[in-house]
Order: C-alpha cells, then structure tokens, then sequence
C-alpha cells in the first residue's frame, strides 16, 4: 500500500497506470526518499524538458524522411515556426509538434503531385469554385 500511495503522490495514478510522461517524476519522488534529493531534482528538471525533446526528436526524423522528396526540410520547419511567431529555438512542444504535421501534410502533397494521383487543395478549389461559378443560375 505505501508504493501505491507514494505513486499517487507523485503522478496522481497508480505505477500499472503510469504513463511515460510519469516515469521521470516518479524516479525524482522515489530518489528523493531516498535522500537523493540532487538525483531527483535533474529528474524533475528533464522530465520538464522531454516533451519537447521528443518533439524535437520526431522534427528531425520526419526531416530524414523528407529529404526524399525535398530539398530542404528542417529550413521548412523553420520558416513554418517562424511564420507563427515562434523562434525555433524556443518553440515550445505543441508548436514544434505542429510544423511536424505541415512538413507532413507538405511531403504527402508533393509525392502526389510527383505522381500526378491527387490535385493538390488549390487545384481542388479551382476546380470547385469552376463548377460552382457554371453553375450559378445568377
């Protein structure tokens, strides 16, 4: 019963329940009980820093990735980040997640158009706004 209670103090969920985001806390409560207490606050500090070091992580491998189909990939990301206002060195997990998806949703658009297979969103809007401008009874 002590380890449950001591987990619970530490991520508010039982270990069988813990996620990985619960692992470095739970590492700094426990070595802090055992009088580690410079042990668990470098766990407290990264377990601040990770999410965003996995975003960063996951940047540079969909960056690898892209680098198939593009030129630049990582200066792409940037740009993207630096258009919302975020200075890429600063960029916090959420917006370094979201240049993720628009690298993504960027290679997905050019290896159809590499393909010919799929119009792109502005060729599709063109091609509605046509048909809707045929069709307007005004």
């Amino acid at each position: 019963m002590w380890r449950v209670e001591q987990c619970f103090e530490a991520c508010g969920r039982r270990l069988s329940e813990a996620r990985n985001e619960d692992y470095l806390p739970l590492r700094a409560h426990f070595a802090n009980l055992l009088g580690h207490s410079g042990v668990a606050l470098n766990d407290l500090i990264r377990a601040q820093d990770e999410p965003r070091a996995w975003a960063l992580h996951s940047l540079d491998r969909e960056c690898a990735k892209a680098k198939k189909v593009m030129d630049q990939p990582y200066t792409y990301a940037v740009g993207f980040l630096r258009r919302k206002g975020a200075n890429p060195e600063e960029a916090s997990p959420n917006q370094i997640w979201h240049a993720i998806f628009t690298l993504r949703r960027k290679v997905q658009s050019l290896r159809h158009k590499e393909r010919g297979t799929k119009a792109t969103r502005a060729e599709r809007g063109r091609r509605l706004a046509k048909v809707a401008a045929e069709n307007c009874p005004f």
